[in-house]
């Protein structure tokens, strides 16, 4: 290639850069004006910084107020999932210690014996005379407890006057040595002892004084009363 074709083709070169360059500047204008009607859509030039302060601040204070309100709403939830769970508790609680209740009070249910059952099984009657009338109306003990205690009683002066004998004057005479002879205490033999000493000193009384008297038969009648002895 001469010198000539080199500028030719130079020349044309340069044409068709120029013509490059112009598509590029077109471009960019119209970037640039796509760019400004955008900036005036958003209006973003009147935000002024006070604004954008303001806008910040009320961001920050909803965050605030929705963890408050978010905080609150678990805290109510979890107070009632611990209610209703202290509830289930009690009523089972509740549940259960009557069940005990129930099991306790039957297994401590005590059983009423009968005089005959009392005399008949000879069991050990351990009745004090100076506390049986507090043991016997205690607010504290069961009917049955209450009932046992009266039974005993009156199987233990049946089992007494079983080994006494009675003149036809009225006055007793009893067999018995000890309240171990019976089975009972020697406290209450003792007082059995005192009240056939009270009956018989009534009837020396009476004898000595040629006065008329009256004393209770100590008989078949009066033990099998005993027998079937029921308070009222």
């Amino acid at each position: 290639m001469g010198t000539l074709g080199c500028i030719n083709d130079m020349l044309q070169r340069d044409k068709e850069n120029r013509e490059l360059r112009k598509r590029n500047r077109e471009r960019l204008s119209d970037t640039y004006h796509r760019l400004l009607d955008t900036r005036k859509s958003t209006d973003l030039a009147q935000v002024t910084l006070e604004k954008m302060e303001d806008i910040r601040r009320k961001t920050l204070e909803k965050e605030e107020l929705d963890k408050a309100v978010y905080f609150k709403a678990m805290l109510y939830i979890s107070i009632g999932a611990g209610l209703i769970l202290l509830l289930v508790w009690l009523l089972i609680g509740c549940d259960t210690v009557a069940g005990n209740n129930q099991n306790i009070s039957d297994t401590q249910k005590v059983r009423v014996k009968s005089i005959k059952e009392y005399v008949n099984d000879n069991d050990f009657i351990e009745i004090i005379p100076n506390v049986y009338a507090n043991q016997a109306t205690r607010s504290s003990i069961s009917v049955e407890e209450q009932k046992n205690f009266e039974n005993q009683m009156v199987a233990a002066t049946y089992r007494f006057y079983k080994h006494c004998t009675q003149d036809d004057k009225g006055r007793i005479l009893c067999n018995l040595t000890c309240g171990k002879d019976i089975n009972i205490s020697e406290e209450l033999f003792q007082r059995k002892m005192r009240d056939i000493e009270e009956t018989n000193k009534f009837v020396e009384k009476h004898l000595k004084a040629g006065t008329k008297y009256r004393v209770g038969k100590l008989d078949e009648k009066y033990l099998n009363s005993l027998l079937n002895y029921e308070a009222k």
